[in-house]
């Protein structure tokens, strides 16, 4: 099976019934991406899902603010002003493997082929395998594996966000303070 990769991140459920995966099972990917990530779920994942939203999304409506001021003067947490989630749903799977490339110099494509044998005495890590074109980090998991959908591999929910100035209100003061949260694009920036 060959999966044409048009965006950096894709996932893919195998038979889309969430069985285990058959020993021996192979799939090759392909992207003309410079970077991307390319997670396998080889036995599948179930999905957890509130039924209802509307109550949640009330409820953070209410809340949000009383919710950045706990985490901002109650945790002593440094956030900005879109950093809470609150959760509405997840995937949990009982294996993952997950490879990530990147080619900053170059525009040829990128392949990948995984493959997954029978997990023996829980070593899922000789189970599974990547074969790339290039040398780039890849992890299977758990690590040891039990067979239990405990890995949450995708989540969704809301995006809790105030205003910066309400933010900065909570935080009060006249000095400016940045800090670098690591693997982010820009630092957050706030005003005491």
């Amino acid at each position: 099976m060959n999966v044409i990769i048009p965006f950096a991140f894709i996932g893919i459920d195998l038979d889309n019934r969430a069985s285990a995966a058959q020993p021996g099972l192979g799939i090759g990917f392909t992207s003309s991406s410079k970077e991307g990530a390319l997670p396998v779920l080889p036995e599948g994942a179930d999905q957890h899902e509130l039924r209802d939203h509307r109550l949640f999304a009330k409820v953070a409506m209410r809340n949000g603010k009383s919710w950045y001021e706990f985490a901002v003067r109650k945790l002593g947490r440094m956030i900005s002003a879109d950093s809470l989630y609150l959760i509405t749903g997840c995937h949990k799977t009982s294996s993952w493997s997950l490879a990530a490339f990147s080619q900053p110099s170059g525009d040829s494509a990128s392949n990948a082929q995984f493959t997954t044998n029978t997990i023996i005495n829980g070593n899922i890590t000789a189970a599974c395998m990547w074969q790339m074109t290039t040398a780039v980090p890849w992890r299977v998991g758990p690590d040891p594996y039990d067979a239990i959908k405990n890995q949450t591999v995708f989540i969704q929910g809301y995006k809790i966000t105030i205003r910066e100035s309400i933010l900065l209100a909570l935080l009060g003061g006249d000095v400016a303070v940045s800090y670098e949260v690591p693997n982010a694009r820009g630092p957050p920036t706030w005003k005491y």
